[in-house]
């Protein structure tokens, strides 16, 4: 779930992406917050965001780690991630959980 808790002047996507042991991103997905632009949204709203992230079937059996991140829809240009605590992170992507693809 987003909340939005200042007006938005510009429109933005939030991305998947599911990375292998480099940080190579082996499975993405890009699309606008709830399937609207966030421009349209009001201040201190809420909304359900979800998604599917398709993964190759012939990726090999591991650990791979999902992170998340937001972007301008225009630009493409990353929005900087920050910690609980104010403190910007070194990457505009947040690690989320970690996905054990297995063999068959």
């Amino acid at each position: 779930m987003t909340r939005l808790t200042t007006i938005c002047i510009a429109s933005f996507c939030i991305g998947l992406v599911l990375a292998d042991a480099s940080g190579q991103g082996v499975a993405r997905t890009d699309a606008e917050p709830s399937g609207a632009r966030t421009i349209d949204w009001r201040a201190d709203s809420y909304h359900l965001d979800q998604r599917t992230l398709h993964i190759p079937c012939d990726l090999p059996p591991g650990d791979y780690p999902l992170l998340i991140g937001l972007h301008n829809l225009v630009s493409a240009e990353p929005l900087p991630a920050f910690a609980p605590d104010g403190a910007p992170l070194p990457s505009p992507l947040v690690y989320l959980t970690t996905l054990v693809v297995s063999g068959p």
